[in-house]
């Protein structure tokens, strides 16, 4: 009898041991970040079993996790600072610039750029400025300074077509904000060091550039008319600062930022100095009405096409393709595989189902996910929809569309070591030449350092993984961590000077978005100069 009663007692006790482990599962899965708000739902099709994806804790020690699922390692502690602009020339100009330019509105909603000279008398002062920008306008309206001051417009001063010049007379404005800037003695010579400064736009990159003059070219080789010359510059002239001035070292006025090349590759050309000179003085007042050009001259990147943008369906397919390619086809991207369990009674042959065995997925190493070579394509492609969505899509399109991506990239970061391989290569060859890169969508992973704010707008200093350069990100935050808040903005004065700027809490982040060139920011009375990518999004893989 005492015998019998222990067998019941161990089968009672294997019973019991038998139902905790089937609740278990493989010792190295890893619980997905989600897991707790997936429904239940078949593991393999066909299988018939309904399971609970991610049903473990993740381990304490990060070494246990599987190796393609560890942080990719090692990580520095100090990352320094970015390097701030030390060219005395640069930080002259800019800040000749910052109070010399002007916005210029026309009708048929045309806009302009341009910046203010002295004029004749104190109570004059010039505009100079593109005259293809505004040909055939009735009317303008001049606005300068960071207050938006209006200046009064007297009249058009005179034009040259073949130049693409145009002076425009206005009343000496009264604004502190406005300071005219000073024309230089000369035109400049080749290898000389020129600045080229426009107005930020949009993208906010390109609007502030610096290089050599690369020489002084006749109309008829540059695609101009055969009667004019140019400044060829290695600054790049482009949207955000056509109609601004090239100035020298001391920030005085050599040429007018006046055409990008065709399709914005160049040749970079400006109007020299001594063209503007010869207008002034060749006095031909007139109303504020631009005449039509009369020998139909366009500079080639008026002939471009228009910015590619895209539609809800298309940002849709391309979050699809990037879903599809990434769950693993072995374990339908939920990290484990599920094997039925039975217990056979040796006396009687009676089969009974027990809790079915969870093993980790080896094609995925339980992460779910397979980081494959074209993932990078796959990854920018969808930033790059998101950075230009249609117009016609509302916020709240692409916002859903947004948010539906993330769990696309959430999947991506679960593979951290296996993704480094796979983004890095790729991302290192279009970061090694930024002004070539201009408009390419690029995704990398990124250690982050001080994030600064500059005329509104936040941006995070990253430095790509395995590498020394610094970038600027901006258009998303950070998410999945707490970041520290940005330094003040130097412009209203929110930190004393001289603040060191805060250091973010993420340590490693990943950055999809698209390279714009490279722009300009202002914090805390310090001055950085560095590659710009616009995000469509900034996930954070460690605090």
């Amino acid at each position: 009898m005492k015998i019998r009663h222990l067998i019941v007692a161990l089968g009672l006790m294997g019973t019991l041991l038998s139902a905790a482990w089937g609740q278990t599962t493989a010792p190295g899965q890893w619980r997905r970040r989600d897991d707790d708000d997936r429904p239940s739902r078949p593991t393999r099709p066909g299988s018939g079993q309904t399971v609970q994806e991610g049903t473990t804790r993740a381990p304490e020690n990060e070494a246990n996790l599987p190796e393609n699922q560890q942080l990719i390692p090692p990580l520095e502690d100090e990352m320094g600072d970015p390097p701030v602009v030390d060219d005395g020339g640069f930080v002259r100009a800019y800040q000749a610039a910052e109070t010399g330019l002007v916005r210029i509105y026309a009708d048929k909603d045309r806009k302009a750029i341009g910046f203010v000279v002295p004029g004749g008398d104190e109570e004059h002062q010039l505009i100079v400025t593109n005259f293809l920008a505004l040909a055939g306008t009735n009317w303008i309206d001049v606005r300068g300074g960071e207050d938006g001051a209006k200046f009064e417009v007297q009249g058009l001063l005179n034009h040259n077509e073949q130049q693409d010049l145009a002076i425009i007379q206005v009343k000496a404005s009264d604004s502190r904000k406005v300071k005219p800037l000073t024309l230089a003695d000369r035109n400049p010579r080749p290898e000389e060091v020129v600045y080229a400064f426009g107005l930020r736009h949009r993208q906010a990159s390109d609007w502030a550039g610096t290089g050599k003059v690369l020489g002084i070219e006749q109309g008829g080789a540059v695609g101009g008319p055969p009667n004019s010359e140019w400044i060829s510059t290695e600054p790049i002239i482009g949207e955000g600062n056509i109609g601004g001035p090239l100035l020298n070292r001391e920030g005085r006025v050599v040429g007018l930022c006046t055409s990008s090349g065709k399709n914005g590759r160049g040749p970079y050309l400006a109007t020299p100095v001594s063209q503007i000179k010869a207008l002034i003085e060749q006095e031909n007042f007139g109303p504020g009405r631009f005449p039509t050009p009369v020998g139909g001259f366009r500079w080639p990147e008026n002939q471009s096409t228009a910015a590619e943008t895209f539609s809800e369906s298309k940002i849709r397919a391309a979050i699809m393709g990037l879903k599809r390619t990434l769950d693993c086809k072995k374990c339908n991207g939920f990290g484990f595989l599920v094997t039925p369990q039975y217990r056979v009674d040796t006396r009687t042959g009676q089969r009974t189902q027990m809790p079915d065995r969870r093993d980790v997925c080896p094609d995925c190493g339980g992460a779910g996910v397979v980081i494959k070579p074209g993932v990078q394509q796959l990854i920018s492609t969808v930033a790059k929809s998101l950075v230009s969505p249609d117009p016609k899509l509302t916020e709240a399109d692409v916002a859903s569309l947004r948010s539906l991506a993330r769990e696309s990239f959430d999947r991506a970061a679960v593979n951290r070591k296996v993704l480094a391989d796979a983004l890095m290569p790729s991302a290192e060859r279009l970061l090694a030449d930024v002004e070539k890169s201009r408009g390419e969508a690029v995704t990398f992973l990124a250690r982050t350092g001080p994030s600064l704010r500059f005329q509104g707008q936040t941006y995070y200093c990253v430095r790509p993984y395995g590498s020394a350069e610094w970038l600027l990100v901006t258009g998303s935050e950070v998410r999945g961590a707490r970041a520290a808040q940005p330094t003040g903005d130097s412009s209203r004065g929110r930190r004393p000077p001289g603040a060191a700027p805060r250091q973010s809490t993420v340590s490693l982040v990943m950055v999809s978005g698209v390279l714009q060139g490279r722009t300009v920011v202002v914090s805390n009375k310090k001055m950085y100069r560095l590659p710009l990518v616009e995000a469509a999004d900034i996930a954070s893989l460690r605090n």
